[in-house]
C-alpha cells in the first residue's frame, strides 16, 4: 500500500457525538491523500462500536486500554503514522474542507516542515464565531514560541513533517495542557514555519471542552516549561510571559463560566467568573461576581436596602449578619482555590454606583473587541462548520443524539 500524504491522528476518549464530526470534516479534506489513525483512549462509552461500523480504508482504529492521557494517545498515533506529513486534529474540532491542502502548499512554497492557519472559535450552533486566533507571521517564530505560545487551536491547527518529529521527539507524556506548545517550540528550533491566513480550523465551545479542572496542574505544566527553554530563552533575549498565559487562562475560565451560565448553573458560572476575576482583573468578571453574590443574598431574606448599606459602608445588626452570609456564600465559591485577598477587596468593595461603572467599561471592552474581530472577518467568508459540504450538514441531522453537550 503505497504512503499516504498525510497521517491525520485523532485521539478521544467517550466523545462519539463529537467525534463523529471531526471525523467527517477529515474525511471531506480536498486533493490530499490521508489516513486518519483514531486512537480510542480507553472509551466506555458508545465509541467503539460506533468506530467499528465506519466503512472508510482510510480510517485506522487504535484501541489503548487502560486509558493513559493524550500525550501518549498522540503519540501512540505517531507510532502508527506512515504519512510523510503528520496532523493532529482534537475529537471535538473541525477543519475547512482545503485546510491540509493549503498548509501543504503553503509549506511547500518556502520549504518549511512546519504550517499552520487560522483559527476561528464557534459557538455550540457552529454557526456563530466566538472569537478569532490569528496565524502569526512565521519570520519570527521561532523566539516568538519562546515567549508564549503564538500559534492559535492548539494541537488541531499545524502540520509537521514527519522527520521533523522524528528528529525532535513526540510529544512529551509530561504535559497535558501545554503538550503542544512544547512540540512547536522543538519544532521550529530545527525547521522553518509556513502560514495560511485564512481561517480553517474551528474550535468548538462547549461544556465538555472546558480547560484547566486543575489550576495546579497547569501552573506545573508552565513551569516545567520555563526551566526546559530556560537556556533557549537566553540565547534569544527573551523572557517566558507569564502575564501572557494568565490572560490566556482567565479566557479558559471565562468561557467556561458562560456555558455554565448559558445552561442555568449559576454557582459554577460564578466560581469561574470568579477564577478569571483573580487571573485578569476583568471588569466585567468582578461585576458578574458581586451581583451574584448580592442575588444569593436577596434569596437568603437580606433587603437591597441591607445590600446597598453595606456596600456604602453602613454600619448595622443586619449588615453585619449579611457580611457573614457573604463569607458563606463566598467559600462556596472560591472551593479550594487560593484567592488573595485584594482581589475580593475588588469584588466586595464596591458601591453600586462603581459596580454600575465597572459593567458599563466591561460592556464597551466588549463591544471593542467584538468590532475588531468583525473588522478582522470583513472580507472573508466562513460558512457554517467552516464550508463542510452540503451531505454532512443532511447526515448530520439524521443523527440521533448527535448535540453540542
Amino acid at each position: 500500500m503505497a504512503e499516504p500524504e498525510v497521517s491525520v491522528v485523532i485521539p478521544t476518549r467517550d466523545r462519539w457525538p463529537h467525534l463523529t464530526r471531526a471525523l467527517r470534516s477529515v474525511l471531506a479534506q480536498e486533493d490530499v491523500d490521508l489516513e486518519v489513525i483514531v486512537v480510542d483512549d480507553g472509551s466506555t462509552d458508545e465509541t467503539s462500536a460506533r468506530l467499528a461500523e465506519v466503512d472508510d480504508p482510510r480510517v485506522v482504529v487504535v484501541h489503548r486500554e487502560p486509558p493513559h492521557g493524550v500525550a501518549r494517545a498522540r503519540n501512540t498515533g505517531i507510532e502508527h503514522a506512515r504519512g510523510t506529513w503528520l496532523a493532529f486534529l482534537d475529537d471535538d474540532d473541525l477543519w475547512a474542507p482545503r485546510k491540509l491542502r493549503a498548509q501543504l502548499d503553503a509549506a511547500a512554497a518556502v520549504g518549511a516542515g512546519f504550517a499552520y492557519s487560522g483559527v476561528i472559535h464557534l459557538d455550540k450552533s457552529r454557526q456563530h464565531v466566538a472569537f478569532v486566533g490569528r496565524p502569526p507571521d512565521p519570520a519570527d517564530l521561532e523566539r516568538r514560541l519562546l515567549v508564549h505560545n503564538v500559534v492559535p487551536g492548539g494541537c488541531s491547527n499545524a502540520v509537521l513533517r514527519a522527520d521533523v518529529v522524528a528528529r525532535v521527539g513526540p510529544f512529551d507524556e509530561r504535559l497535558a495542557e501545554l503538550a503542544d506548545w512544547d512540540l512547536w517550540i522543538r519544532a521550529v528550533a530545527v525547521t522553518s514555519g509556513a502560514v495560511v491566513r485564512e481561517y480553517q480550523v474551528g474550535y468548538l465551545e462547549h461544556e465538555q471542552n472546558m480547560l484547566f479542572r486543575d489550576k495546579p496542574r497547569v501552573r506545573e505544566e508552565l513551569d516545567y516549561l520555563a526551566v526546559k527553554y530556560a537556556a533557549a530563552r537566553r540565547a534569544h533575549g527573551v523572557k517566558l510571559d507569564r502575564r501572557y498565559f494568565r490572560n490566556w487562562v482567565g479566557h479558559q475560565y471565562r468561557r467556561a463560566a458562560r456555558i455554565h451560565r448559558d445552561e442555568g448553573r449559576s454557582v459554577l458560572a460564578a466560581r469561574y467568573f470568579l477564577k478569571a476575576a483573580v487571573l485578569s482583573s476583568n471588569p466585567l468578571d468582578l461585576a458578574r461576581v458581586a451581583s451574584y453574590i448580592n442575588l444569593r443574598a436577596r434569596a437568603e431574606g437580606f433587603s437591597g436596602a441591607a445590600i446597598v448599606a453595606k456596600q456604602q459602608g453602613t454600619r448595622s445588626a443586619e449588615s453585619e449578619r449579611l457580611k457573614q452570609a457573604r463569607r458563606v456564600i463566598l467559600a462556596e465559591l472560591v472551593d479550594e482555590w487560593d484567592v488573595p485577598n485584594r482581589t475580593l477587596r475588588r469584588v466586595f468593595g464596591r458601591s453600586p454606583s462603581s459596580l454600575h461603572e465597572l459593567v458599563v467599561a466591561g460592556r464597551a471592552e466588549r463591544q471593542r473587541r467584538r468590532d475588531e474581530r468583525d473588522e478582522e472577518l470583513r472580507g472573508q467568508e466562513i460558512p457554517p462548520d467552516l464550508g463542510l459540504p452540503p451531505d454532512y450538514l443532511e447526515w448530520e441531522q439524521t443523527q440521533k443524539g448527535g448535540t453540542d453537550g
